[in-house]
């Protein structure tokens, strides 16, 4: 439930949460947003990140990858390349658009 007040009123955080939710195209893990959902993991960008531009990779039992994207490669993690190659594959076909969204992040 959402945790109502005395009044019988949701939380403002909540109400606030489902508005941005509606206006946003994003999935929101956390704070970040999931641009794609593979079987084993997501794909995620953090807001006001470091360069160079990047996603991260979170598999089903919460391991991470930085993954860079010129040129799609790992960079830091501890996952393999055998493990995500799905999302590497995906991410070559799309580079563009993922260096365009991880700008538009940065905002």
């Amino acid at each position: 439930m959402f945790g109502l007040h005395a009044r019988g009123d949701p939380p403002i955080q909540h109400v606030l949460q489902i508005s941005l939710e509606k206006m946003q195209p994003l999935h929101y893990y956390g704070n970040m947003p999931v641009i794609q959902r593979f079987a084993n993991c997501r794909v995620r960008i953090n807001h006001k990140d470091h360069p160079p531009p990047h996603f991260h990779v979170i598999t089903n039992d919460g391991r991470e990858a930085l993954v860079t994207i010129n040129p799609i490669k790992i960079a830091q993690g501890h996952v393999t390349a055998r493990e995500i190659s799905e999302v590497l594959a995906w991410a070559g076909k799309h580079p563009a658009w993922l260096d365009r969204i991880f700008k538009e992040l940065q905002q």
